[in-house]
């Protein structure tokens, strides 16, 4: 895939003579991103699936003088067991989205990283389902910090949020159907036959 813009307003930051560092909003003048996407779906026996998606992409912005670029990725992979009989669902989750987005000055990372279990079964002839996750202690794959990082002629900031406490969560998600909903059966006569059985003809 490729994206193009002239006309791309982002927040541009500089320095006053007054050493205080000041954002405004201009049009950069330029944006590209390009990449390819990639999918991968692995059947593992009868029960077990392997989905892979990754998307590695190429930023790029400018702005007069200043200019910018980088590489990076994002993706996610779930190994799933299905059990149709049992209606069962679990599986070991991964996913790598704490990737670098591109400004004009530097880049941010805004998403998560994490490894997860998860398991779901429904309950009450399937009107109670039950998703239980658990999110892993693991570090490897896994960024843990947000980073915010600015850099321009006499100026650089970097500014780092620890999100590591995702490793410590526990989601429950409950959801309860109430009504089953209507069947509605349609029935065609044949009203050619009823009517030669039900009269005489007067000829």
């Amino acid at each position: 895939y490729f994206e193009y813009s002239n006309n791309y307003i982002a927040p541009v930051g500089g320095l006053r003579d007054d050493g205080v560092f000041i954002y405004s909003y201009g049009n950069l003048g330029k944006y590209e991103n390009q990449g390819v996407e990639i999918n991968l779906t692995i059947p593992i026996g009868k029960y077990i699936v392997w989905q892979n998606s990754a998307d590695i992409y190429h930023s790029s912005m400018s702005y007069e003088s200043i200019s910018n670029n980088l590489t990076d990725w994002n993706g996610e992979s779930q190994l799933m067991y299905i059990n149709q009989k049992l209606d069962l669902v679990a599986g070991l989750l991964y996913q790598r989205n704490n990737s670098k987005y591109i400004n004009l000055q530097g880049y941010k990372n805004q998403e998560n990283d994490w490894w997860g279990l998860m398991i779901q079964k429904p309950f009450f002839n399937k009107k109670l389902n039950v998703m239980l996750m658990a999110f892993l202690p693991i570090d490897f794959g896994a960024n843990y910090n947000q980073v915010t990082y600015i850099e321009t002629l006499g100026y650089s900031q970097s500014t780092t949020v620890d999100i590591s406490v995702l490793k410590q969560l526990f989601l429950i998600q409950l959801s309860y159907r109430f009504h089953k909903g209507k069947t509605i059966s349609t029935i065609k006569k044949d009203i050619d036959k009823e009517n030669m059985g039900g009269h005489k003809s007067i000829f």
